[in-house]
């Protein structure tokens, strides 16, 4: 204060106050109540030896003191000093690319429609797919309170992630993604990849077709049009009505399936199924069966039936090498046919129709058989003509002749070339020709007895059953279908 107002007023008082957090320092006036107002002002110093005092050195505002000074607002406290608050840090955020709350709601189409078979309850994935984004978390940045101490921030928290089977961290931190094909769902708190999807019911209305990257298994049954879609096994433990199951792996049914003309089995490995009524039936590798009534069975190895019944009853029977069972047709004489043709899926325009079927083999050998002599005749004219462009080349030829003759050489060995390749391709198209004709190793099995009715095809042959016989097996040899007693039980 200056001397005058010395002289004749107490001295103003100051005190200095500190935020609990010490980020905010004030000054408070105390005793100024008598002091006319046009004589309270004071030096500036006074508040910066009072600062200085309590070790308050950071954030000071010149400015607010300077104004404070001047006197008028002392009845305010002045907010001396301000420090810097730290910046707390972003925790890391996930951001899930499948849905953690997965219902059964059917799927609305675009036309407004509803399917209500498709529930979408399994969440696909497959191998290195991405299922999961992180955003790392964000440093903080640090303070100072006004007494120039360093304030820590809050730091970001790492995101917190528990991963099970099937999906792996990247190096990066940053992302997660399925180590294999399957399922991925959020199993209390755990992120997992299963590939194998258990309905722990029916399949049906509850739970609409399952489409899965994986094995199913089923508990219970699979009902009427309704689909099961499985890169894996399928796994019934019930029955299968008129339902379709497609599978990359094998198909197990532990009781039957009543097809009732529309059920439909496609596997690429094995069928396992107790019986088979009006059902159709396609499998990579075998069809392994007790008994099948009126039904289709198409599988690339071999078709079995065995058991207590151990019967084929009506129906069609295609197989790439062996059928067998105890009773094949019935005593009402029912037709039905039973086909050996190797490899027949991988058959180019393959037809069910033998008559059919037979006079396209018929047709393919003999067009085999021209195109093989037209590029052999091709070939020879070319070995021809380039020897007698070799004797050509021993004479003295000027520059354009020779320029020709090579130009010629190159373009009948390009052909040559061209028509061995032609002959080779050939040659293999009439060695599976040949074995699809031959059948080697191919051959039916009645343990039993097969009934009238029955018309057995291999090859290019047909042998049909005009009385019923016993305990046969039927083999291709020498271009005609033979039968050999065989033992019982053999």
């Amino acid at each position: 204060m200056d001397e005058k107002q010395n002289e004749e007023y107490e001295p103003i008082q100051f005190t200095l106050t500190l935020s609990q957090n010490k980020m905010f320092a004030y000054v408070r006036a105390e005793n100024y109540e008598g002091i006319p107002e046009e004589k309270r002002g004071f030096d500036p110093q006074i508040i910066y030896d009072l600062a200085n005092q309590y070790g308050v050195k950071y954030g000071i505002d010149d400015e607010a003191v300077k104004e404070y000074a001047n006197g008028r607002r002392l009845y305010q406290d002045l907010e001396l000093a301000h420090g810097k608050e730290p910046i707390d840090g972003v925790d890391a955020k996930v951001r899930y690319l499948f849905d953690l709350n997965a219902s059964n709601a059917p799927k609305e189409n675009e036309d407004g429609t509803v399917n209500y078979k498709e529930l979408g309850l399994i969440q696909n994935v497959s191998e290195k797919d991405l299922i999961c984004k992180i955003t790392p978390p964000k440093d903080g940045e640090k303070g100072i309170n006004v007494l120039g101490d360093e304030v820590l921030p809050k730091e970001g928290k790492p995101a917190e992630l528990n991963l099970g089977q099937g999906v792996a961290l990247t190096d990066d931190g940053l992302e997660v993604r399925a180590t294999m094909e399957g399922r991925v769902v959020f199993n209390k708190g755990t992120i997992e990849v299963s590939n194998i999807y258990t309905v722990k019911g029916d399949v049906g209305p509850e739970t609409g077709n399952i489409r899965f990257n994986g094995s199913v298994v089923v508990q219970g049954n699979v009902m009427s049009d309704y689909s099961i879609f499985a890169k894996g096994d399928i796994v019934v433990n019930g029955y299968v009505e008129a339902s379709m199951l497609n599978a990359t792996g094998n198909v197990i049914i532990a009781n039957g399936m009543n097809g009732m003309k529309k059920g439909f089995i496609k596997a690429d490995g094995n069928i396992t199924v107790k019986f088979a009524e009006m059902a159709k039936l396609i499998a990579g590798g075998d069809i392994l069966c007790d008994y099948s009534i009126n039904s289709d069975f198409r599988a690339n190895r071999n078709i079995v039936a065995s058991g207590k019944k151990g019967s084929l009853l009506g129906g069609s029977y295609l197989a790439g090498n062996i059928i067998e069972a105890k009773v094949i047709g019935s005593e009402l004489n029912i037709s039905m046919d039973l086909q050996i043709v190797p490899d027949w899926m991988h058959e180019i325009g393959f037809t069910l129709n033998p008559e059919e079927r037979i006079a396209n083999y018929k047709k393919a050998g003999q067009e085999f058989a021209q195109d093989l002599a037209d590029c052999e005749k091709g070939a020879a004219k070319m070995e021809k003509n380039l020897m007698q462009i070799s004797q050509r080349l021993q004479k003295d030829l000027d520059r354009a002749e020779m320029e020709e003759l090579k130009q010629k050489v190159l373009a009948y060995n390009q052909e040559r070339t061209r028509l061995k390749e032609a002959i080779e391709e050939i040659k293999v198209k009439q060695k599976v020709l040949e074995a699809d004709l031959l059948c080697e190793g191919c051959k039916i099995v009645v343990k039993d007895i097969i009934h009238t009715g029955v018309r057995i095809v291999m090859g290019t042959q047909t042998y049909r059953i005009n009385g019923h016989e016993k305990i046969q097996t039927y083999l291709l040899e020498d271009g005609e279908i033979k039968s050999y007693g065989i033992s019982q039980g053999a």
